[in-house]
């Protein structure tokens, strides 16, 4: 198509982006970033009914910084996460503060690093 010489590739990323996550190319990860919204929600499948949605808890003007992590409730302590983690249907959960976390993405609950 003329004028389209990235195939979509700007409109897919801004909406990822947007989201709060990214897809790394050629591998079934994501990592997670600061959404534009404090819901969204994909459907994944229509038969059956699949979903997975991001929800950032606090998200404001100020708020931009993820703090912590769920994915199905269970505390995620890496700033990413497989396909396979979301493909059966999932909600991420996100908190969202005014700073940088010292700690999200860095040590897990027992102060271990995070891979």
């Amino acid at each position: 198509m003329l004028g389209n010489d990235d195939s979509g590739a700007m409109g897919s990323w801004f909406v990822f982006h947007a989201m709060g996550i990214f897809p790394l190319a050629g591998q079934d990860v994501y990592l997670i970033n600061s959404p534009h919204f404090d819901q969204v929600t994909i459907i994944l499948s229509v038969s059956p009914i699949i979903t997975f949605s991001i929800i950032a808890n606090n998200l404001s003007n100020d708020n931009v910084y993820v703090q912590s992590a769920k994915i199905n409730d269970k505390e995620w302590y890496k700033t990413w996460f497989r396909h396979s983690d979301i493909a059966d249907g999932a909600v991420l959960e996100l908190e969202m503060g005014n700073e940088v976390s010292k700690t999200w993405g860095i040590v897990d609950a027992d102060g271990n690093p995070v891979p």
